[in-house]
């Protein structure tokens, strides 16, 4: 799968994508280098890597306000 193929998948099917990706034996850095991905992009998708799985964040979107 390539980067324009991924970007065109809603969110859930890329987080089932990437964590099947990671399940066949993939490295999360080959898999990011694969779909020209950073770790900032994941974060602002709502993802992120822990161990071979990619986890969700709770509530995508949210900040925390700043005082």
């Amino acid at each position: 799968m390539n980067k324009e193929e991924f970007e065109k998948l809603d969110l859930d099917a890329q987080f089932k994508q990437l964590n099947a990706e990671l399940e066949a034996g993939k490295n999360i850095n080959d898999l990011l280098k694969e779909l020209d991905l950073t770790k900032e992009v994941m974060v602002k998708k709502g993802f992120y890597a822990v161990g071979k799985k990619i986890m969700r964040k709770p509530v995508r979107g949210y900040n925390t306000p700043q005082d």
